[in-house]
């Protein structure tokens, strides 16, 4: 009776060590396979780049930029990850505005469809002072119009002067193509000339 109380415990020791170690090593898996989504590119177990490159969630905000334009070391200094384009205008503002101060030296420019992951974050970020928010007019200063624009032209910046560090703000520089009337009702007579407005 004794030896078989003793085999029954040796048998669950050795059960709750094997269930203990499979917990400890998908636990630690997951938190390696998580990724910062504060750009809501975080899909199908990949960081997807600006540039349509794709490296590993473990490559997303790992202090060495992966993606050749610099993208996966973009806004990791922040807690709340969830994406840019599903916050408030005014919280997606404050968050632009501190990322962006003093972060004028232009890295890279980007060529965003709506068939790229970027495209959401694309919509939602502020005009380029360079591009879209020069010109006079009725649309100086705006953005493109986010039912009828296909096609932006981002761009993204690191910090002035130094040039240096990793991307830190990205701005809307060109809306590039408008949707056809046949695909998006109301869009055939826009151009990129008037921002895909009416």
């Amino acid at each position: 009776m004794q030896d078989s109380f003793r085999i029954t415990m040796s048998a669950t020791t050795c059960l709750l060590s094997v269930v203990l170690v499979l917990f400890l090593t998908t636990t630690t898996f997951a938190k390696r396979e998580l990724c910062h989504n504060i750009t809501g590119t975080c899909l199908h177990g990949k960081f997807h780049c600006a540039n349509k490159q794709q490296v590993a969630f473990s490559k997303r905000c790992d202090g060495i930029e992966d993606c050749e334009d610099g993208t996966d070391e973009y806004l990791c200094e922040h807690d709340d990850d969830t994406p840019l384009f599903l916050r408030s205008h005014q919280d997606r503002h404050m968050v632009e505005q501190a990322s962006c101060a003093r972060c004028e030296c232009l890295a890279t420019l980007a060529s965003v469809d709506d068939f790229n992951v970027w495209y959401s974050l694309a919509q939602a970020s502020q005009t380029d002072p360079i591009g879209l928010m020069t010109g006079t007019g009725a649309y100086g200063g705006l953005t493109c119009d986010t039912r009828c624009t296909k096609t932006y032209l981002l761009a993204f910046y690191k910090k002035s002067f130094v040039c240096r560090g990793f991307v830190c703000c990205t701005r809307q520089r060109e809306c590039q193509h408008c949707h056809p009337g046949t695909l998006v009702s109301g869009c055939g007579a826009r151009s990129p000339a008037n921002r895909c407005y009416a």
